[in-house]
C-alpha cells in the first residue's frame, strides 16, 4: 500500500509521478561520485532532482528549497 502524497508543491508532486514504482531509478545531480556505488543498471531511468526556492525568509535567515537547487540559485536569492 502506498500512502497518500499530503504536500502541496505542484513540483514535488509532478516528481514523485515521474519517480512512481515501475522500475530502477537515479537522481543525477552534478555526477561527482556517479559511479561510487557501481555501474547503473540496465533499464535505469535517470531523472533530475527537482530545484527550485520555496521560501525566503531574510530577516530569519531562512530559506527552503528543493533537493536540485544549487548554491548558484541561493546566491542570486
Amino acid at each position: 500500500m502506498t500512502a497518500p502524497l499530503l504536500i502541496s508543491d505542484k513540483v514535488l508532486v509532478d516528481f514523485a509521478t515521474e519517480v512512481d514504482e515501475s522500475g530502477p531509478i537515479a537522481i543525477e545531480g552534478r555526477r561527482t561520485r556517479w559511479n561510487r556505488g557501481g555501474e547503473l543498471v540496465e533499464g535505469t531511468r535517470v531523472i533530475s532532482a527537482p530545484s527550485g526556492i520555496v521560501d525566503f525568509q531574510p530577516h530569519e535567515m531562512i530559506v527552503t528549497v528543493r533537493a536540485g537547487t544549487t548554491v548558484a540559485d541561493l546566491e542570486a536569492t
